[in-house]
């Protein structure tokens, strides 16, 4: 049968061992146990707090995204998207080349172009060729947007092309392009009648009846 435990402030003498030299010795060892006790529950909670603090963190994260993501989405689903078809051209009345310049009457091309494209540099080469083989080729005007270094004379060296062109800006740009440039209207007195994203030498051809 096990020996009943005595507690040790209550006796000195425990089997016969003197224990009243050592009861200073395990009062601070229990001290020590308590302190690291109190100590290992501080940690615990301040673990605990760190961790309410880092979910909150991700929280308000999630909700700042989440919310710029649904601005940004509701713009897209609500914002009105531009007319083409209604767009001013009959306010370009300056066009380097050329002069002033009517965009209102007769039948008109209007190129859109960004400098530094080469899709765009492309349709260019290929208009360029279309002008120079076709006496009856349809006047054709470009609106740059100038995005990098390459200047409207570094384009028409490259694309051996020259036509009248103005510089639009960044926002008139991305009104005109639709998806991507490049994009050709055709104007007829001044009113939008088609638009092309590609295949610009058979709509050219088939429009004007160039042979």
């Amino acid at each position: 049968m096990m020996d009943k435990l005595i507690p040790i402030k209550t006796i000195n003498i425990y089997k016969g061992v003197d224990l009243s030299d050592r009861l200073e010795e395990f009062q601070s060892i229990d001290l020590t146990i308590n302190k690291n006790i109190k100590k290992m529950n501080g940690i615990s909670l301040l673990k605990r707090n760190i961790n309410l603090i880092r979910k909150c963190k991700k929280i308000s994260k999630i909700i700042v995204f989440g919310f710029t993501g649904a601005t940004i989405l509701s713009m897209w689903l609500f914002l009105p998207m531009p007319n083409h078809e209604d767009f001013p051209f009959d306010t370009f009345t300056h066009f380097e080349h050329k002069g002033r310049s009517d965009l209102s009457t007769g039948e008109n091309l209007i190129a859109v172009f960004n400098l530094d494209c080469e899709h765009c540099q492309e349709a260019a080469t290929t208009l360029g060729e279309l002008q120079r083989k076709f006496k009856d080729f349809p006047e054709l005007y470009v609106l740059f947007y100038q995005e990098g270094s390459t200047t409207a004379e570094g384009f028409e060296s490259i694309t051996q092309s020259t036509f009248p062109y103005a510089f639009i800006d960044v926002n008139t740009f991305f009104d005109l392009i639709g998806d991507s440039p490049p994009r050709i209207y055709y104007l007829n007195k001044g009113v939008v009648a088609e638009i092309w994203d590609a295949d610009f030498t058979e709509n050219i051809l088939k429009t004007f009846d160039l042979e």
